[in-house]
C-alpha cells in the first residue's frame, strides 16, 4: 500500500516536470521551469520518504529497481533542464548564453530548478537503491540457543 501511494506520487511527479517545457526562453524568462520544479517537489518529496520508509522497513528489490529505471528516465527526460543550468547558468540553453551579459543570471531560480529536477531525483534514486539493495537484517527475537 505504502509503495503504491509512492509510485502513484511518483507518476504525478513527472508531468509536473515535463510542464518546465511549456513555454519558449524568451528574454531568458524561466517561469515555467521553476513552475515545473515547485510543483513536482511536493509529490516527489513525498514519494522519496515512502521509498525511505519501505527501505527501512521491509526492503524489496524489484520495486527498488522499478523506481530506479522511472527516476533515471525522468532525469533523462529533463536533463537538458538541470544541465544548461548547471554549465551555463539558464536552462534555456546556449543560444540564450549571451543573453546573461544582458539580463544577468536568475541565482534563485537557478536554485530551485537545481533542486527540483537534479537533486530531488538524485535522492530518489539513492531512496531506491536503498529500497532495492538494503539487507534486511535477522530478527534477534528469540536470542540464541548457543549462548545459553
Amino acid at each position: 500500500m505504502v509503495l503504491g501511494i509512492a509510485w502513484l506520487l511518483l507518476i504525478i511527479a513527472i508531468p509536473l516536470q515535463v510542464f518546465g517545457y511549456a513555454t519558449t526562453c524568451t528574454q531568458l524568462a524561466d517561469g515555467s521551469f521553476i513552475t515545473g520544479a515547485i510543483l513536482s517537489a511536493l509529490p516527489l518529496g513525498l514519494s522519496i520518504s515512502l521509498v525511505l520508509f519501505k527501505a527501512f522497513t521491509a526492503p524489496n528489490r524489484a520495486t527498488g529497481v522499478l523506481f530506479m529505471l522511472v527516476t533515471l528516465g525522468m532525469m533523462f527526460t529533463t536533463s537538458s533542464i538541470w544541465a544548461n543550468t548547471i554549465f551555463i547558468g539558464t536552462p534555456c540553453g546556449p543560444d540564450f548564453a549571451e543573453d546573461l551579459e544582458l539580463y544577468g543570471p536568475n541565482e534563485l531560480g537557478n536554485a530551485i530548478i537545481i533542486a527540483g529536477y537534479f537533486l530531488l531525483p538524485a535522492v530518489m534514486l539513492v531512496a531506491a537503491a536503498l529500497l532495492a539493495f538494503r539487507q534486511k537484517k535477522p530478527s534477534s527475537c528469540g536470542g540464541d540457543a548457543k549462548a545459553l
